[in-house]
């Protein structure tokens, strides 16, 4: 369904330029996610204030810029898995980080709607998803797509319900 923008507000945002959306507003893409949590694996440390302090001997106090209002997602197993305990012990709360809570097209985990919106109750998660279609990878990863869509149609439910954005894969 069309999400009430016309091609014609979309061919600017897609060149980069903002464009007039409703007649007053001004829309512009944005990078709306990255992944924080494969970075715990990637410098072998336990949590995200390792994370951090590997990231801050890198960049320096430039660190706090870059993550300040930026939003990490949490789209497969183990990441949810560890962002809810971040989450409980307050590890999470760091640098202004914030998150998104969802699953990811290619996971075959089917979305948890209760789960999502006590996720949503965290101040620090402003977002669901990372969620949608994914028709591009191998076919032996491939989820099939009415599992996928279904699994977006959660997702939106949830953001609905919720107020929180909804990430697009």
């Amino acid at each position: 369904p069309d999400p009430g923008i016309g091609l014609e507000a979309v061919w600017p945002l897609l060149l980069g330029k903002p464009s007039l959306v409703d007649g007053t507003h001004y829309q512009e893409i944005i990078d709306s996610h990255f992944h924080l949590y494969p970075l715990l694996d990637r410098y072998k440390v336990d949590d995200l204030s390792g994370v951090h302090a590997k990231l801050k001997s890198v960049l320096g106090e430039k660190m706090v810029d870059c993550v300040k209002d930026s939003v990490s997602n949490a789209v497969f197993p183990e990441c949810r898995k560890q962002l809810q305990q971040d989450l409980s012990d307050g590890t999470a709360v760091c640098s202004g980080l914030q998150y998104s809570v969802g699953y990811h097209p290619t996971d075959h985990t089917t979305a948890d709607q209760e789960w999502l919106k006590s996720m949503a109750e965290s101040d620090e998660v402003v977002a669901i998803g990372e969620c949608g279609l994914e028709l591009m990878v191998a076919d032996q990863h491939l989820v099939p797509l009415p599992f996928q869509k279904e699994n977006l149609r959660l997702q939106a439910e949830v953001a609905a319900q919720t107020g929180l954005v909804l990430v697009l894969h």
